[in-house]
């Protein structure tokens, strides 16, 4: 029932006209490029080693957005629906050649943002996925994520939201705290936690603890059993770390993080169940991970203008461009 009501929705915002003539953050036409790398380290008794080597590609188009209506206490009401595809390529690097895979996640992101007031927003997320291996991808089958988030500001310095995301089921709550205009504090559970410090217009520095994973579908090659069977691997593992964005200009933005990688688990299991058939399962040792972005904004504005909308736009974006509360 939920596949049937989605497909609905997707062709309906497909159907509305692309307006990216508004130049504001959350409107504006934007590429993200990433590439991260996880060190090889060893698992298995220290009998084999696993690294992942992860390029990326991920658009915002905005599909549809209603004008800012406005009073004298600021923004009164807005509505927000964009298209955003993005492409995951990895390389599983094994000690043990049998097992070393190219990996395909691919998903089409279909977001909905509503501001009923300066102080509430409501977010939609719908993201038809593929997570295959080289071989699968020529059998590929679509997964389903829908995730629902509220954000209500309290007051200038405190906002909180709580949210629900479907693919496991579960909640999310979480908070942002400004302490002035240089120090944030953002809790997301059970996601992450970053502190951030503005050290002046155009770098920002922060620190993060935050989960880092994937699942993919995967094809056996004889290597578990004598079959060709398809099976998942699944990758989770806590990222400690810290970051910094950099405005080189308002048409770019480059993001570089560099963190340790801890209890990260691999497994091999039979299906998406949590406590499904495990085929194999490890534990790797700490390693490091390092991850650079870039962000190309082409239609920004030379001089962008806060307003009483910012601060929602960076609520907004928060979300739409974290992994962990759209995917798995």
């Amino acid at each position: 029932m939920l596949k049937k009501y989605a497909f609905v929705l997707l062709y309906l915002i497909l159907a509305m006209p692309l307006l990216a003539q508004n130049l504001q953050m959350l409107t504006s036409p934007r590429l993200l490029l990433s590439y991260s790398h996880l060190g090889n380290q060893k698992y298995d008794s220290n009998a084999n080693t696993f690294g992942l080597g992860q390029s990326s590609l991920a658009l915002n188009l905005p599909l549809y957005h209603s004008n800012y209506t406005k009073s004298e206490y600021g923004l009164k009401r807005f509505l927000f629906i964009g298209f955003q595809p993005s492409l995951v390529l990895s390389s599983a690097n094994f000690e043990n050649t049998a097992l070393d895979r190219k990996l395909i996640n691919f998903s089409l992101g279909f977001n909905g943002i509503y501001f009923s007031s300066i102080k509430n927003l409501y977010l939609l997320s719908l993201r038809p996925i593929l997570n295959e291996d080289e071989y699968t991808i020529n059998n590929p089958i679509w997964r389903y994520n829908a995730s629902f988030m509220y954000s209500r500001m309290v007051n200038t310095k405190f906002k909180y939201r709580i949210g629900l995301t479907y693919t496991y089921l579960f909640g999310i709550v979480g908070g942002t705290y400004r302490f002035n205009q240089k120090n944030i504090l953002l809790v997301n559970l059970p996601y992450n936690i970053t502190y951030r410090h503005v050290i002046n217009s155009n770098l920002t520095a922060g620190l993060f603890l935050k989960p880092n994973g994937s699942m993919n579908r995967f094809m056996n090659r004889n290597y578990f059993d004598s079959s060709y069977n398809t099976i998942l691997f699944r990758r989770t593992s806590y990222l400690l770390g810290a970051n910094i964005i950099y405005k080189i200009s308002p048409k770019f933005r480059l993001m570089a993080d560099l963190a340790i990688s801890s209890k990260q688990q691999l497994r091999f299991t039979q299906d998406a169940e949590r406590d499904g058939k495990s085929y194999y399962e490890a534990s790797v040792k700490p390693t490091y991970y390092l991850s650079l972005k870039l962000l190309w904004m082409p239609f920004a504005a030379p001089k962008a203008k806060k307003n009483a909308n910012t601060e929602k736009e960076n609520d907004a974006e928060e979300y739409l461009n974290d992994d962990n509360f759209l995917s798995f």
